[in-house]
């Protein structure tokens, strides 16, 4: 149970978050900084900790914005004891800060904090996400004539704050999935208060939360990709949510099954800007043919990546094709002359160092025509001359990755890779796109 409580004025000067060294870098007066310091020292003495966020940009338990509207920054402190936490709000009066009645929770911690203005009359609203076990829920708080006031709550799974309106207004996208229901929420202000105003349906079978991301789609309208664990143990599904026609609409939902297209099995890759133009493009596996040559026959299954970008109307069209090594943390932004899934075919060497990506040409008759070796090497190369007639992609860290271009036949000369063309084409795979 939840509760907001009026403390005495002896409690008011408790608030907590800053340490002495971030009121130092703030330009506030020192001596605005000193009373800030000991209103939170008596709160310190009186049991309470500092409760930093464990998600979000905003991680630290004292932060400041300006809630009021007038250009003054006020500070919101987060501080907990054995059984709730504290949300409380310092006013800069002066050379002082003024503490407003804080808020109690009786919540285990706080998952997330966000300021924004959510209506457009210059006053950032604070969004707290709180969490209560494997439950979490959302308020929105805002500060009426010196009061915090609750205008907003809900439980959610993860939550974005954006503009997909494209009102210049920003709404709380709250994503909710469990076993119950799996929907967007878009919270935005109506008629003076906060509330839903439109629902969007999730793919039926999306689970957990796994990433958020906003950004315009191909026709630059605003976006919203949600990746969910899709029932468990089957890999990923993204769906993509945009506004149209007065609502959200999940534009990547087929119409017979309302799924989603853009299920990504076994392999937790995320939405990216794979081709630099600003807009978030959704990873499509395609499934390639297994290798079968001599004595080297493998049944391992290895994909290619096909990178699909949306528009608002549900249109898509592919930005570029990839092949990734996960294990080995590269992959290849695979060039035009590259050739198609069906017509080549991939093997691949871990149990020896270094390990061994090899690409090969699939024939009519005949057996596949290696073109290229890709060596991966987790540990520093010291003697150069064993790697000597290869051609370096990567060396920085522990990571040593080398090439060997294989010539291949006049007939298949158009599939051929010049080194440097090689080495413009070799990434190394970002953390966020693994699912971190």
């Amino acid at each position: 149970m939840r509760k907001i409580l009026l403390l005495t004025p002896l409690l008011l000067l408790l608030s907590g978050c800053f340490g002495s060294e971030n009121l130092m870098q703030a330009p506030r007066p020192a001596v605005q900084y000193r009373n800030l310091q000991t209103q939170i020292d008596v709160l310190i003495a009186d049991g309470y900790t500092y409760s930093a966020p464990v998600s979000g940009d905003n991680r630290q338990a004292v932060l400041t914005a300006d809630l009021t509207g007038d250009g003054t920054e006020a500070a919101v402190v987060l501080m907990r004891n054995e059984t709730e936490n504290i949300l409380a709000v310092f006013l800069s009066v002066d050379d002082e800060f003024i503490p407003v009645p804080p808020i109690y929770e009786n919540v285990e911690s706080v998952h997330s904090i966000v300021f924004c203005d959510m209506n457009g009359d210059g006053r950032q609203e604070i969004i707290v996400g709180w969490q209560v076990g494997s439950q979490r829920y959302i308020s929105v708080y805002t500060l009426d004539e010196n009061i915090l006031t609750e205008i907003f709550t809900s439980p959610y799974s993860g939550y974005a704050i954006y503009d997909i309106e494209d009102n210049g207004i920003p709404a709380l996208l709250l994503v909710k999935v469990d076993t119950s229901e799996q929907l967007v929420e878009m919270v935005t202000d109506r008629g003076g208060e906060l509330a839903v105003a439109s629902t969007a349906y999730l793919s039926p079978g999306a689970e957990a939360v796994r990433r958020i991301r906003t950004g315009p789609l191909l026709d630059k309208k605003p976006g919203l990709l949600i990746t969910s664990q899709y029932q468990t143990g089957s890999g990923e599904i993204t769906d993509v949510i945009a506004f149209r026609d007065g609502g959200l609409v999940n534009i990547s939902a087929s119409i017979e099954t309302g799924v989603s297209e853009m299920l990504v099995r076994n392999r937790e890759l995320a939405a990216a800007d794979i081709d630099d133009s600003g807009v978030y493009s959704l990873p499509r596996l395609v499934e390639l043919p297994p290798y079968q040559g001599g004595e080297e026959s493998s049944e391992d299954i290895f994909t290619e990546t096909r990178w699909m970008a949306y528009d608002s109307v549900g249109y898509y069209k592919e930005t570029a094709r990839t092949y990734h090594s996960m294990n080995n943390t590269w992959y290849i932004l695979l060039p035009e002359q590259w050739p198609q899934p069906e017509q080549y075919t991939v093997r691949r060497t871990l149990s020896s160092a270094p390990q061994k990506t090899t690409f090969s040409l699939l024939q009519e008759e005949g057996e596949p025509i290696d073109f290229l070796h890709i060596y991966y090497l987790n540990q520093p190369v010291n003697d150069r001359r064993s790697v000597r007639d290869r051609t370096v992609l990567a060396e920085y860290g522990n990571l040593f990755a080398t090439a060997e271009i294989i010539p291949l036949p006049d007939e298949y000369a158009h599939y051929a890779l010049s080194e440097a063309e090689l080495k413009s084409i070799f990434k190394i795979i970002p953390a966020d796109w693994r699912g971190l």
